[in-house]
């Protein structure tokens, strides 16, 4: 026969308002500074005439978007849309005198998990995510890049109630592209909120 004590904590577990009473639905914001890593120019995939092994070098830029997720004990699962957008700095080529400009913009869709140590008012946070990365560029003549993506998370979330505040660092990075054979790595400095609506 099964044990009175490990019957009821069976049936706890499957009780249909178990992980109503101990997770929360939120939903929330992110914004950040961002920096790219710089890249060498393949001369073959670009807009304009410039030396071979030229650096691709990227003027800071920015990262915002919206994420919705499961606060659970000690983890949070979410899913994150966000766009990163970054400047060139201006590539003269001194033998023709032409120039590359240009801009790079991401689209990311990543799935999230990241470890809380709870806390009443301060919660340091750690986890990562994976996901996909549509990559747009107006420098190469290949415009369109669909990647894989992966980013690495820490920070700390200030906690208000039901509101949260947080800071954190995220470095993602990417698969080659068909574009410049290359990966893009970006570093991002954030700053956001979320709020608990379940």
């Amino acid at each position: 026969m099964i044990p009175k004590r490990l019957l009821l904590t069976l049936l706890l577990v499957f009780n249909n308002n178990t992980l109503a009473d101990i997770s929360d639905i939120y939903i929330g914001a992110i914004g950040g500074a961002l920096l790219t890593k710089d890249l060498t120019a393949n001369k073959n995939n670009l807009t304009s005439d410039i030396a071979e092994g030229s650096k691709i070098n990227y003027k800071p830029g920015y990262k915002l978007g919206l994420f919705f997720g499961l606060s659970l004990p000690l983890i949070r699962i979410e899913l994150e849309l966000s766009k990163m957008k970054s400047e060139l700095k201006p590539i003269i080529n001194p033998n023709t005198s032409t120039t590359l400009t240009g801009s790079n913009t991401n689209h990311i869709i990543m799935a999230n998990t990241i470890l809380v140590l709870p806390s009443i008012i301060i919660s340091p946070y750690a986890g990562g995510g994976l996901g996909y990365v549509h990559i747009n560029n107006t420098f190469s003549k290949n415009k369109h890049d669909n990647v894989f993506g992966y980013q690495l998370i820490a920070g700390l979330s200030f906690n208000l109630s039901i509101f949260s505040l947080f800071i954190d660092y995220r470095y993602i990075d990417t698969s080659h592209t068909d574009t410049l054979k290359k990966s893009y790595s970006n570093h991002t400095i954030n700053a956001g909120f979320y709020i608990q609506i379940a």
